[in-house]
């Protein structure tokens, strides 16, 4: 009795079959495209070994392109990728060469001017002034204005600093306070009208102190 095997797909068999399939169809749709674009109708393209070339009936003259004028603005996407500093300069490498050193000195006899402003500003703080010194005390106060500004300034001082009032001095104040709150609360004319009866008060306060 034989052995029995057992049924097996061969997966890459059918996967081949696909692929070839698949290429058939790309091709298939290539052909039609090409079909479908329009040909140029010339004697080259008639000839069959000239047939498939598409640029079989193409003639370009450099002298009509020679004519037509540059554009006045060009597009980004047409712009050639080149460094500014190839389109600015363009010349031997012995005029780079000298440039690059012409910009180093530059940079050099900066920061030297720098370094000489410093030093001559350092040497003038420690330098004394020797010379003529009467304009200079003519133009300061003397003793005298001094002295009475000085006071001036204490009187003013004193004035505007108060000290901790008394217990009697501040129960008097406050009695003095209460008294005038209980007759303005009784003042028939602030009974009737109180916004008018403040305001008048207040105007009379203004032109007592302006007297």
């Amino acid at each position: 009795m034989g052995k029995v095997r057992r049924l097996r797909q061969k997966y890459h068999a059918s996967l081949t079959k696909k692929k070839v399939e698949n290429a058939a169809k790309d091709q298939n749709i290539t052909n039609n495209v090409l079909h479908q674009v329009p040909q140029i109708q010339s004697g080259a393209t008639c000839d069959p070994v000239n047939r498939d070339n598409i640029f079989a009936g193409l003639q370009i003259k450099l002298q009509k392109l020679e004519d037509v004028p540059a554009p006045s603005h060009v597009e980004s996407d047409n712009m050639s990728v080149t460094s500014v500093s190839q389109q600015s300069w363009s010349g031997t490498k012995a005029d780079k060469r000298k440039k690059r050193h012409q910009e180093l000195l530059e940079k050099i006899d900066v920061v030297r001017a720098g370094q000489i402003a410093e030093k001559n500003r350092k040497k003038r703080e420690k330098t004394v002034i020797t010379g003529d010194m009467h304009p200079l005390l003519n133009a300061l106060p003397s003793l005298g204005e001094l002295m009475a500004s000085k006071s001036k300034n204490k009187r003013c001082d004193l004035k505007t600093l108060h000290g901790t009032p008394k217990q009697k001095t501040a129960k008097k104040e406050t009695l003095a306070d209460i008294q005038m709150f209980t007759s303005i609360h009784e003042d028939p004319h602030f009974i009737k009208d109180p916004f008018r009866a403040v305001a008048l008060a207040l105007e009379n306060r203004v032109l007592y102190e302006e007297d």
